[in-house]
């Protein structure tokens, strides 16, 4: 698996993925839209459902076994 891959999974794994989602409770940002698609919320769900590099990271793991 990739080394971006497991940095990926990582910050999943322990909450820290540096969404607008996050950053606006923590008052560092005044927009939630996605920088990606403007269509809704940045959250980690709509990371890891809307976008293909998770569904590479996924694959990956399932590759290990671990999925």
């Amino acid at each position: 698996m990739e080394r971006s891959s497991r940095i990926y999974l990582w910050k999943l794994a322990f909450a820290v993925m540096s969404t607008n989602e996050l950053r606006y409770m923590r008052n560092m940002a005044y927009n939630l839209s996605c920088p990606l698609c403007g269509l809704k919320p940045e959250s980690m769900i709509h990371a890891l459902r809307d976008y293909t590099h998770f569904d590479k990271v996924r694959n990956g793991v399932k590759s290990l076994g671990s999925f």
